[in-house]
């Protein structure tokens, strides 16, 4: 047994370690994301801002060579546009890259990272300038330095025509990423805000939480990584960019914590594993990047590699459970799920190193989004079957607590009245038969109320307390008064409320005087709620003697006390003092 507890502890230190690690790599790239939104600032020099297209090649292509050139490379593109018409704009592409555009050698456009503090490149890019009618017939030269070794290759394609064209043109080639990206982002929110608020109101929705979670990351990673992106946020290219490499970077992190709550605790260690390794990796890339040693795009093969041996474990994973669950098929058809995510991520990963960008990579986010939405609805389904699971529990075990305190309280009355009876009956036998008969009405309206499951009027139960007063004063003559203050009367209780604490004053507090005493009744309202006073000026007693340890002494007040709880939201206080007597104030919202 101990063996079994100590390697439950293993599994949740080492699951908090994971938590603690990712956390940590999280808010620090969180932190980067930030900086560079708000205090990374690129320089632009646009003088002809803001009108079908055609895209230009004869144009003569410059390669310079310089070792103090980022990549050691410089080119230069010479042409001479023909034709304008209005509204015509210049347009290329660049990724990785500087850029500036010359207009019969005057600097009309440039886009730099000099004002970049610990990052090189500037990301993504759309360069729009807006040509006249003048420009005909001038030389336009595009000068682009690539950042880094691996984009020197990389041409440019140079578009020249009306701007909605070139919208048009490139909103219809990312058309389909964008939609599943949106699609992604809608259903995560939807997911997150569901798990929120069934982890705040049910304490459960982690699982649903952590799928949202991914589901958004998954929807910014792709949403930035568009062409089309950058025309909505055209002054921000680096922060677009590092978003989109973040969130590819972390995605995998709430995507194995969602995924591990199906496995067993072998499979979960395996999980938190990776979830270690990815934060331990992201850490290093995060710390290469702010001490600008390398920047996180140049290590990007690492972040592949690593997603891609993830992939591999979480699918070995997903086998060996399936294996495992083959008599049980809801588990079989969760655990074969991440399947689908593994042939996206592969497929997609191939096809980056065979076109050498990830533009329209759409394999990977559609995987993931059949994930999400199959396990998002069977979460769902558990949790509606498991919060109807808890509340019939809770209403039986409630209901059992209900009728256990009925069957020790009708012992009680009953034993205490009858032995006021069979004392009559020797004393006085006509006042016997007269409380036999109070008696017997007594009974018949109380087991009533306590097959009843409902509250009663407090009228109607005052009534059973007189009854059983009279009986009381028929045994105990002039020792015990009754004092009724009663301002209100027309609201609800639980059944047997007040009966059991006048039993107590009765039976604990007056008789024990040889002088007797006096039982005071009182009801008033107070704002939103009622008060009930109950009180004598009987012994008194300690209120620590009616702590409750498994003993029937006092088991009438905890019933009471209980039931206003449960089935009204009321509460009972005690104050007592030895020698002087005993108050119970009951405290009854006016709504119940």
């Amino acid at each position: 047994m101990n063996k079994r507890k100590d390697e439950k502890v293993k599994i949740q230190i080492f699951s908090k370690i994971a938590t603690i690690i990712s956390s940590i790599v999280s808010i620090s790239f969180a932190s980067l994301l930030v900086f560079i939104l708000i205090v990374e600032n690129i320089n632009i020099i646009n003088k002809r801002p803001e009108s079908s297209y055609q895209v230009i090649s004869n144009y003569s292509l410059i390669v310079e060579e310089d070792s103090s050139y980022p990549a050691g490379v410089k080119k230069e593109y010479h042409f001479v546009i023909d034709d304008i018409e209005d509204n015509d704009s210049l347009a290329f592409y660049t990724i990785h890259q500087y850029s500036e555009v010359y207009i019969d050698g005057e600097l009309v456009y440039r886009i730099n990272g000099n004002n970049l503090k610990f990052i090189d490149t500037i990301g993504s890019n759309w360069v729009m300038i807006r040509l006249k009618e003048g420009d005909i017939g001038k030389e336009i030269v595009i000068k682009i330095t690539p950042v880094y070794k691996s984009f020197v290759n990389r041409e440019i394609e140079i578009l020249c025509g009306n701007e909605l064209a070139i919208y048009s043109n490139r909103l219809e080639k990312d058309f389909i990423q964008l939609f599943l990206s949106v699609l992604a982002l809608f259903i995560g929110i939807i997911f997150s805000i569901i798990g929120i608020w069934q982890m705040i109101k049910l304490s459960q929705g982690k699982e649903l939480t952590l799928l949202g979670i991914f589901s958004i990351m998954a929807g910014l990673w792709r949403f930035t990584d568009t062409r089309f992106t950058p025309f909505i946020f055209p002054n921000k290219p680096t922060f677009v960019f590092y978003l989109s490499i973040v969130m590819l970077i972390l995605g995998c992190i709430p995507l194995i914590k969602a995924i591990g709550h199906q496995y067993n605790k072998k499979s979960k260690r395996i999980l938190d594993g990776c979830i270690i390794a990815i934060a331990t990796v992201s850490l290093i890339q995060f710390l290469l990047q702010i001490f600008s040693i390398m920047d996180i795009r140049e290590n990007l093969i690492v972040t592949h590699i690593m997603i891609f041996i993830i992939a591999l474990i979480a699918l070995s994973t997903s086998i060996y459970n399936t294996i495992k669950s083959k008599n049980q098929k809801k588990k079989r058809v969760i655990n074969m799920l991440p399947f689908v995510c593994a042939i996206g991520i592969v497929a997609d990963v191939i096809a980056y190193y065979v076109k050498s960008n990830s533009s329209n990579l759409i394999f990977t986010l559609l995987g993931f989004e059949i994930y999400i939405i199959f396990e998002g609805i069977i979460l769902l389904i558990d949790y509606s079957e498991r919060g109807k699971k808890i509340a019939l529990q809770e209403k039986e075990l409630l209901q059992s607590q209900v009728n256990l305190m009925m069957s020790q309280i009708k012992p009680h009355f009953v034993y205490n009245s009858l032995t006021s009876i069979g004392e009559l009956c020797i004393t006085d036998p006509n006042k016997a038969r007269d409380a036999l008969m109070d008696f017997s009405n007594y009974l018949r309206k109380n087991m009533e109320y306590i097959d009843a499951s409902e509250c009663v009027l407090f009228s109607e139960e005052l009534k059973y307390v007189e009854t059983y007063l009279n009986l009381e004063k028929i045994r105990f003559g002039d020792r015990i008064t009754i004092n009724y203050l009663i301002e209100e009367s027309n609201f609800y209780i639980p059944p047997l409320t007040i009966q059991p604490i006048v039993e107590n004053a009765v039976k604990h507090g007056i008789c024990k005087k040889k002088e007797g005493g006096s039982i005071y009744i009182k009801t008033r309202k107070e704002d939103d709620k009622i008060v009930i006073e109950i009180s004598d000026d009987g012994i008194g007693f300690d209120l620590d003697s009616i702590s409750y340890n498994g003993d029937r002494s006092h088991i009438g007040i905890f019933n009471v006390k209980f039931r206003l709880e449960q089935m009204i939201n009321g509460t009972l206080n005690i104050i007592s003092e030895k020698s002087k007597g005993t108050t119970v104030i009951i405290v009854v919202p006016i709504n119940s």
